[in-house]
C-alpha cells in the first residue's frame, strides 16, 4: 500500500491532487456538496493512483496484436 501512494507521481496525477483540493475548498467555502463529493472522488484516485473509478482500466487492455494489426 506505502508503494502505491508514494511511487509514481507523474503530473498527471499531481494535477488532479491539486484539482481535488481545489474543489474541496471551493465546496467548504461555497457549501456545494456536488463539489465534495467530485473533489473527493478524485483525491481518492490520486491519492491510490487509480485512473478510472473500477480500477480495472489499463492501458495494455487495449494492445492490438501483429496478427490482427496485419490484416
Amino acid at each position: 500500500m506505502k508503494d502505491v501512494i508514494l511511487k509514481d507521481w507523474g503530473w498527471i496525477r499531481i494535477a488532479r491532487l491539486i484539482f481535488a483540493l481545489y474543489l474541496t475548498y471551493k465546496a467548504y467555502t461555497l457549501g456545494q456538496n456536488i463539489y465534495y463529493i467530485i473533489g473527493f472522488v478524485l483525491l481518492y484516485q490520486s491519492i491510490f493512483n487509480i485512473k478510472c473509478l473500477t480500477g480495472t482500466c489499463t492501458s495494455e487492455s487495449c494492445n492490438i496484436s501483429e496478427k490482427d494489426a496485419n490484416k
